[in-house]
């Protein structure tokens, strides 16, 4: 594991909700350690975890303990269903490589490559692609003359501020959406994390022409997107990634570039929450550096402590969505640096004027 003398942060106790499905967790986080008998209530949280991802991807979490929780013929059509989206989203990214472009793949369908025994169970929805900067333009015509259209999603009433990418573009038969990224993720992951530098450092596939975005990038975007989420269920599928990828691959990491890009990305709040909360729902201690082991602060930690209990319980009925003020609240204590947090704010105020709809003047 690289050195981490530079960036070496002071251990602060921190309490938190052991309650409820924090068991549960467990066996996400310890996947070849089931216990004998379950913890209470598993049954309940299983099906919470598959509404929130898909049956598929709750059982590959689940491992070995699965077949006791979950029903075996959801898992079945949840899994083809996912074979079908991936080999269609496959084709496409060849189709695109295949014309010279270079696409890396992100989020879902990367991630679901490089983190998964079997990827057609992790669920993924548009396949989100990155291009070299100069080659968006040509790609965004070279879709429409295939026959894919841009399919706006309607504008929220607080602001629309996506600066990473453009709307999803459609195939002509429905099948794929395809999200054309002009950055990695947008503000403030775009500051630390630049498309040159995922395009650097993409891990190509030979027989498919494409790349996938190295490790540390992928724990990046992850964060990056539960941030802008405020951690709530919305961002439960890309931090059920990271905590896989921390699971499995964290020794291997390079610790020095993630910290360095987060600092530089003004991430730096949101990336300790995201550790600290996967420590308290059981990520094994080994797998983080241990001058992160605790990486919250006293002053955020009544906060923190609901955010793990609205994770330990899966978001269950007095934890779901959370309004308007929670995550006005969770932005400003939980994933958001202040500085950020005024600019994301005023870019909404903004986009309440002149929202961007992602769609190019010319399409």
């Amino acid at each position: 594991m690289k050195s981490l003398s530079k960036h070496a942060t002071r251990e602060i106790p921190m309490r938190t909700s052991r309650e409820g499905g924090v068991g549960f967790w467990h066996l996400i986080a310890h996947p070849a350690a089931a216990p004998a008998a379950l913890p209470g209530g598993a049954a309940t949280w299983a099906a919470r975890l598959a509404g929130l991802t898909s049956p598929a991807m709750a059982a590959d979490l689940l491992g070995p303990v699965a077949d006791k929780l979950l029903d075996g013929e959801a898992v079945r059509l949840s899994r083809l269903q996912g074979r079908f989206r991936r080999a269609r989203q496959r084709q496409t990214l060849r189709w695109i490589a295949s014309a010279g472009f270079d696409p890396v793949a992100l989020k879902g369908f990367a991630n679901a490559a490089l983190l998964y025994g079997d990827p057609d169970a992790r669920v993924v929805g548009d396949l989100d692609i990155l291009v070299r900067p100069e080659d968006w333009r040509r790609l965004v015509d070279f879709l429409g003359a295939a026959g894919y259209r841009f399919m706006p999603a309607p504008l929220p009433r607080w602001g629309f501020i996506s600066d990473a990418s453009l709307a999803p573009c459609i195939s002509p038969d429905g099948a794929v959406n395809v999200d054309i990224h002009l950055k990695p993720d947008c503000y403030p992951l775009s500051r630390g994390l630049s498309a040159e530098a995922v395009l650097g450092a993409g891990c190509r596939i030979e027989e498919d022409a494409y790349a996938l975005p190295a490790l540390e990038h992928v724990l990046l975007l992850a964060i990056s997107n539960a941030s802008k989420d405020k951690f709530g269920p919305f961002a439960v599928k890309q931090l059920a990634d990271a905590l896989v990828l921390l699971r499995d691959h964290g020794g291997e990491l390079d610790w020095e570039e993630i910290l360095w890009r987060v600092r530089r990305a003004r991430l730096w709040r949101a990336f300790r929450v995201t550790l600290a909360l996967f420590l308290a729902l059981g990520l094994p201690r080994e797998c983080l550096p241990r001058n992160l082991h605790a990486p919250v602060d006293r002053v955020k930690g009544g906060e923190f402590e609901r955010l793990v209990a609205a994770w330990s319980r899966l978001f269950d009925g007095a934890t779901g969505q959370p309004g308007p003020f929670t995550l006005l609240r969770r932005e400003w204590l939980l994933s958001a640096e202040p500085d950020v947090a005024v600019v994301r704010t005023w870019w909404r105020m903004k986009g309440l004027a002149r929202p961007r709809t992602g769609v190019p003047s010319r399409h």
